[in-house]
Parts: structure tokens; sequence; C-alpha cells
């Protein structure tokens, strides 16, 4: 089976995770991009460009900086700042995904090998026409997605968060898929499906005899090859796979007659290494004997402060213990910290959040480090409704920029959040369900 019926996800459930390979386009990819972003973990900071470290509410400080769940006032048991949010899922991709859906959902592979059987069985011109389709079909296909790198991340999770009095403490679990993929088509690939469909055009027309004579290579005596015997690409394909169980807690401190807030989340991370070398000809893969698995601690620091009435700003830094991993198979995977400092204006109608990388974030495997920066506005035209918007950038060029808009919903205690991001390189969709106590 070539690889255009190639995976898409590989495994579901544990750990409440897609721990998924990314499916192969057309020929195949060889593993190479990890998007290893600061994370966008939730519909609010993603429908907001990613931003979160200031702007985000006590529910996200748990994923973008603990110290925000120190900003509320009142006791706990005299509000209802309490958030309960199950289940809470967000997925994005780069659009050259859609290129290989349609290449699995078409079939084009077995569609020219069942045209390659029936025309050396009847070599009829129509015979030889709907040949000639399949090939340019296939040809197509991979001069559209040969050579090009894609990535896919997915997050499922819960969170519980209780703001008190200027401090705080919550709950979460989320884990994080990172599939990635390159395509690796030989130029000789490229040109044996070049010169199948000239064969085939000669053919068509009625011109045999020239054909043979031309590509002798095409046949096999009188028999025309089927061109997916001797295609050559290979791939390598692979998953991140990133489970999180962690506990914030924050509280604020007075220094030098300025409120300050300190944030920790020690966590506890699960992490999943596949990777896997398949052939166009062989693309079986086994996930579980592929794969390895290991065990870390972590932590995640965070600090926030006012400036006047409605401005804060943040700072926070994610996985502060250098982690290495090796997989079976050799694949090297470093967990490093990463840095982003966040800016927020609030209003009773409008708040805007700002976010940036402070340093590129550093590879995982060997992909090419990213930095981003974010802007999101939330406008409250009503109590309850909340519009979102947002811009992102990224500015080492590995995906262009992306829009993002998303929409908030709260009927007396029940919330829904929903969101989506479009870009001329990327899609995303986010979703949750939540609940005030």
């Amino acid at each position: 089976m070539p690889l255009y019926n190639s995976i898409l996800f590989n495994k579901l459930g544990q750990y409440f995770v897609l721990p998924s390979v990314l499916f192969t386009f057309g020929l195949g990819f060889s593993m190479h991009t990890v998007a290893a972003t600061y994370g966008t973990f939730e519909p609010r900071a993603l429908a907001m460009g990613g931003v979160g470290v200031a702007v985000g509410n006590a529910e996200q400080a748990i994923y973008y900086n603990p110290a925000l769940l120190s900003f509320s006032d009142g006791k706990e048991e005299d509000t209802r700042n309490g958030r309960f949010y199950f289940p809470s899922f967000l997925l994005q991709a780069t659009r050259n995904i859609e290129d290989g859906i349609d290449v699995i959902e078409d079939d084009l592979d077995v569609q020219i090998t069942n045209a390659v059987n029936t025309f050396n069985a009847d070599s009829s011109e129509a015979n030889a026409i709907s040949l000639l389709a399949a090939a340019r079909d296939i040809e197509s296909a991979v001069s559209a997605i040969g050579n090009e790198e894609a990535n896919l991340e997915a997050v499922i999770g819960f969170n519980i968060s209780e703001p008190g009095d200027h401090e705080g403490g919550g709950f979460y679990f989320a884990s994080r898929v990172l599939g990635f993929a390159q395509s690796n088509v030989p130029q000789e690939d490229n040109d044996l499906l070049t010169d199948y469909v000239d064969v085939l055009e000669l053919i068509a027309d009625g011109d045999t005899v020239t054909a043979a004579a031309t590509y002798p290579e095409l046949f096999d005596g009188a028999t025309l090859i089927d061109p997916s015997d001797s295609l050559t690409s290979s791939a390598d394909v692979g998953s991140l796979i990133i489970a999180e169980w962690g506990v914030a807690a924050a509280k604020e401190f007075n220094i030098f007659n300025k409120d300050v807030s300190f944030g920790i989340t020690p966590k506890v991370q699960h992490i999943q290494v596949f990777r896997e070398q398949v052939f166009y000809n062989d693309t079986d893969i086994d996930y579980q004997e592929d794969s390895r698995t290991f065990f870390s601690m972590n932590v995640d620091l965070g600090v926030a402060t006012t400036l006047g009435d409605n401005f804060r700003i943040g700072l926070a830094v994610k996985d502060v213990l250098s982690q290495s991993f090796i997989s079976d198979s050799g694949l090297a995977v470093e967990i490093k910290p990463k840095l982003r400092f966040g800016s927020a204006y609030f209003h009773k109608y409008v708040t805007v959040g700002f976010d940036i990388d402070v340093i590129a974030n550093p590879s995982v495997t060997s992909e090419t480090p990213i930095q981003e920066a974010s802007l999101g506005v939330e406008i409250t035209p009503w109590k309850g409704v909340n519009v979102r918007v947002g811009y992102q950038h990224e500015f080492t060029g590995v995906y262009g920029d992306v829009l993002t808009t998303g929409v908030a919903i709260q009927w007396r205690r029940f919330m829904t959040d929903f969101s989506f991001i479009t870009g001329s390189e990327k899609l995303g969709v986010s979703f949750q369900m939540g609940y005030a106590f």
C-alpha cells in the first residue's frame, strides 16, 4: 500500500491524547519540523492570536503565566471566580495537510495501478486516455506536495482554577501532540512521472511505435510498466506527545510599595517520542514498537504586575529545567526553557493584549527555532458575550502571518468558547465548555 494511504492518526485514547503520527502526503515525508512554540492550549488565547502572559484570565494562568491566578479580589467562598473547563480541545495545522487529505481520498495510487492493468489487458484508445488522466493526476499531486514541510498540533485537556483574595491555585491536565513531516521526493521520481505522461500522450494519439522507441525503459516487452513499482521516495514520520499534570499556585506581594504577583507550576511530564522511516512500497508503521516513553519533572514560573488602573505586564518561562531524550531510532529530543513577555490593557468593554517571545524558542529536534509575536483584542458588547480577534506573526519565516477570531458565551454558570485561525499557510480550531463555581 503506497504512502497515499498512509496514516493520519495511528492511535487514539492513551492519556486523553491523539498520540499520532502525521500522515505522509503523496510519496511521503521526512521528519524535519516540530512546531516548538510557547504553546496555545485553549480557545481564548487562540482567538486572540496566542496572547496570554499578561492578558490571560485566572483560568488561563496555569497554561501561560501562573502569576495571573492572584489577580482577584474577595474570598473564594464569596465569589464565583472559580472555573472548571472540560473538555478543552485545540487543533491547528499547516494548510498543505489539505492537499495530503485530497490525495488520500482520491486514491490516486490505486487509480493508476488499476488503469495500467486495464490498459495492458485492452490497449484501446479509451483506456489509454483514462490512464493518461490518472498519470496526470498523480504527477500534479506530487508536484503540489513534494518536498514540502507540514506540521500538526493537537491539545486536549481540562483545568480547575480557584483564585482567592490576591492569591490562587489551580490544577490542569493537558496532552499536546506535535506531528511533523516533510516530503522527500527524488528528482528521479519526478522525471519518471513526467516521462510517463509524455509516453501516454503519444499512445493516446495512436503513436505507440514512437512511444516504445523513445521510452523503452517504460515498457516490459509489449507491456506498459506500472510507475508505482519504480518509485524510490522514502520518508521519516514522527510525533512528540507531551502529557502534563500541573498544580499552580500564585500570591501577590508588596515590594517597595508595588504589588507584584509571583506564580509557580510544578508539573509531571509524560513524553512519548515516535520516529520511523517508511518507503513508497513499504509503509508498515508500528507505533508501539517504534515509540519510546519518558517521565520527567519540570516547572513553569511567572511574574506580573499592574501599571496604573488599566495596564498589566507579565513575564513567564515554561519548562525551566532543560531535558534531553533519545528515541530508539536515534532521534534526539530536547525540551528547553521558553521565555515570553506580555502586556495588556483592560477596559470594561475592550481588552487588548500583546505577547512576544523574548528569544526564539529553541528547536526540539532539528527544526528551525520559532519566535512569535501576538496581538489580541477582546470586545464585550453585552454581559456574558465576548468577541475576540487576533493576529500572529512568526519572525523566522517558518509559517506566514495568522488571523484569529472567536466568541465566548456565558449563560448563568455555564460557559462555552469557540475560536478558529486562518492564514496563508495555517488553519486551526478550538473549543471548550466550562462551569463557574
